[in-house]
C-alpha cells in the first residue's frame, strides 16, 4: 500500500494478425492506493495500457482489381518501459522506433480488415504509408505510393492515447483515396470481487 508502484519493462510491440499464430496480448492494470486495503469489498477497475489501432480498407465500387502491397505507420515508436505511480495514467519512455508493416491483399468493395496493431500510447508524427498496384487487364498494371502524414489525419487529438480504439477507414479508387479516421472507448467491464 505505501509503496504504489508497478513498472513494466522491455515490452515487446507485435502486429495483430487474422492468423492465430500472430499476435499482440493487450496490457491491462488497475491502480491502488494506500487505503485501498481497508475498504470492503476492494473495488478493481482495469484499464487498457496501450492504444488500439484497425486499419479497415475497401475498393470504390467499378474500380478494376487492387491488391495492397504493403502499408505501415512510419516513426512509431514499438517498445517501451511504462511506469504506473499510483495515478491513472502510466509514463512511458519509448525505447525503439520501427515500422509498422501490414500483409498484401487483394481489395474487395466490402470492407477488409488489413492491420491491427496495438501500440505504446505516442505522439502521432510519422506517416500512413499505403503502396498499391492498379491491374488494368491481366498484362497491365501500374503501382502507386500514397503518403499521408497521420497528424493530417488525427481527429481533435495529436496522440494516440491508451484505451482507445483508433480505426481508419480507406477506400481506394482509381481517382482518390479516401481515409475517415474515428476513435472509440473500449467497452468497460465491471466485475465485482469479494475476497473475504
Amino acid at each position: 500500500g505505501s509503496n504504489n508502484k508497478m513498472i513494466f519493462s522491455d515490452i515487446p510491440q507485435g502486429q495483430v494478425s487474422a492468423t492465430a499464430d500472430k499476435y499482440t496480448e493487450d496490457i491491462m492494470y488497475f491502480n491502488m492506493t494506500p487505503s485501498s486495503y481497508a475498504s470492503n469489498p476492494v473495488t478493481v477497475v482495469f484499464k487498457h495500457a496501450l492504444s488500439w489501432i484497425t486499419v479497415n480498407v475497401k475498393k470504390s465500387e467499378g474500380s478494376p482489381k487492387i491488391v495492397i502491397d504493403e502499408i505501415k505507420f512510419t516513426e512509431v515508436n514499438n517498445e517501451g518501459k511504462g511506469t504506473v505511480d499510483g495515478a491513472n495514467v502510466i509514463d512511458w519512455e519509448l525505447t525503439a522506433e520501427e515500422t509498422v508493416v501490414g500483409t498484401a491483399l487483394e481489395l474487395k468493395e466490402e470492407v477488409t480488415k488489413l492491420v491491427e496493431p496495438l501500440f505504446i500510447p505516442q505522439e502521432m508524427e510519422g506517416d500512413l504509408v499505403i503502396k498499391y498496384t492498379v491491374y488494368s487487364s491481366d498484362t497491365e498494371k501500374f503501382t502507386e505510393v500514397y503518403t499521408k502524414a497521420l497528424s493530417a489525419l488525427k481527429t481533435d487529438l495529436d496522440t494516440w492515447e491508451p484505451a482507445k480504439h483508433y480505426i481508419y477507414n480507406v477506400e481506394i479508387g482509381t481517382s482518390e483515396i479516401l481515409i475517415d479516421p474515428s476513435v472509440t472507448d473500449w467497452a468497460e467491464v465491471e466485475i465485482p470481487v469479494t475476497v473475504q
